[in-house]
C-alpha cells in the first residue's frame, strides 16, 4: 500500500483518486472548495457503477481507503506519493507545490499533472527538486493504460523506477513525453482506446466480447506490455506491499524481463510506443526509442529522456 495524496478534486482529480483506491492504496484527497469535497464520493459512486457494468472492475467497491480533507498540512504530512492536479495555472500551482513540499515528507515524490507549463520553473519553490516530475493521466483515466512522464533536469531516476513499479501495479504502463508538447487523443481515439480496454478485460476474466470494434489503421492500440506476462507478475503481487520494497519489486522486474522470450519482451519506443526500440542515443548510449523519435528529440536538442545528457548523436540499430 502506497500513502498517496491528491490535490485538487475537479474531474481528473477524482478519477486519479479513484483509480489509486480501487488498486489497494490509502488516498487522501484536498481540494479548498469545499463543495467540491461535498461532491467526491457521490462522483466515486456514479464511476465504480459504470467501471462496474464496464467490467473494468472485478469488485464495485474500492479496496483503499479515501479520505477527504480540506487542510493541505493535514492531506500530505505522512504521503508517500502527492499528485498535484488543479487548475492549470502556474501562479497558483507554483504557490501549491512550494507549500506542499514544506508540509510533506522530504523522501516523498511529487508530481504535476500540467500539460504545458515549464516544470523547471513549477519546481523553483520545491525544496527537494530531486524527487519532482510531471505525470499525466491521460484522460479517461480509468480506461487508458499509458501515463505520460516528463522529468526535470534534477528528477533522480529513482522516481522514474518507483512511479513505473506502482503505475505497474495498477495495469498503467509510463511513457516519455517527446518534447514540449502532450499527448492528447482525439475523442475518436479515446472512444476507440476505451473500448479495446473493456474488451481486453473482459477476455482476461474469460468473459465474451460484447462489441465489434471498427477497423482504423489509426486507432491506437494498447501498449503490449499491458498484456505482457510482466503485468500478470506484477498485478497478482499483495496489494498491502510496503511503499519501500518497492525498488526490490523494479529490481524482480528487470530480472523478469530478462527471462522473458525476445517475443514477450517489451521492446516498445518509450515515446511513441508504436515503433521498436532500434537507436543509440549518445554519447550516453541509452536505447529506449526508435529510430524516428530518436531522430526528432536530436533536432530539438532536447536531453536523454532517462539521465538527461545532451543528445549528441543517434546511431541506428539493426537487429539480425
Amino acid at each position: 500500500m502506497v500513502r498517496v495524496a491528491v490535490i485538487g478534486c475537479g474531474l481528473l482529480g477524482i478519477k486519479i483518486a479513484g483509480e489509486f483506491a480501487y488498486h489497494g492504496h490509502r488516498v487522501k484527497c484536498y481540494d479548498n472548495n469545499i463543495q467540491a469535497l461535498n461532491s467526491v464520493f457521490t462522483k466515486f459512486q456514479a464511476d465504480k457503477a459504470q467501471l462496474y457494468d464496464d467490467h473494468v472492475i472485478e469488485s464495485p467497491d474500492f479496496t483503499g481507503r479515501i479520505l477527504c480533507l480540506s487542510r493541505l498540512e493535514e492531506t500530505v504530512n505522512d504521503a508517500q506519493l502527492v499528485v498535484e492536479c488543479v487548475i492549470e495555472d502556474f501562479d497558483i500551482k507554483s504557490v501549491l507545490l512550494g507549500k506542499i513540499s514544506s508540509f510533506c515528507p522530504n523522501d516523498a515524490i511529487i508530481v504535476t499533472s500540467t500539460l504545458r507549463l515549464d516544470l523547471a520553473k513549477l519546481a523553483e519553490n520545491v525544496s527537494n527538486k530531486a524527487r519532482f516530475a510531471g505525470l499525466r493521466f491521460l484522460y479517461p483515466v480509468y480506461y487508458i493504460p499509458e501515463v505520460e512522464f516528463t522529468p526535470i533536469k534534477d528528477t533522480e531516476n529513482m522516481v522514474m523506477e518507483r512511479l513505473r513499479a506502482i503505475l505497474g501495479q495498477m495495469g498503467k504502463t509510463l511513457f516519455f513525453r517527446s518534447g514540449s508538447e502532450p499527448l492528447i487523443l482525439t475523442e475518436e481515439k479515446r472512444e476507440l482506446r476505451k473500448q479495446q480496454r473493456v474488451e481486453d478485460l473482459r477476455l482476461s476474466s474469460g468473459l465474451p466480447p460484447v462489441m465489434m470494434l471498427r477497423q482504423d489503421s489509426n486507432a491506437p492500440e494498447l501498449s503490449r506490455s499491458i498484456q505482457s506476462d510482466l503485468y500478470k507478475i506484477f498485478i497478482k503481487k499483495n496489494q498491502n506491499q510496503d511503499f519501500h520494497s518497492i525498488q526490490n519489486d523494479t529490481d524482480r522486474y528487470k530480472k523478469s524481463q530478462n527471462e522473458l522470450s525476445d517475443e514477450n519482451k517489451d521492446n516498445d519506443c518509450a515515446i511513441c510506443m508504436d515503433m521498436v526500440r532500434n537507436s543509440v542515443l549518445r554519447p550516453c548510449n541509452h536505447m529506449i526509442t526508435c529510430f524516428d523519435c530518436s531522430n526528432l528529440l536530436f533536432k530539438r536538442s532536447d536531453n536523454c529522456p532517462i539521465c538527461r545528457e545532451k543528445i549528441e548523436d543517434v546511431i541506428k540499430i539493426f537487429m539480425s
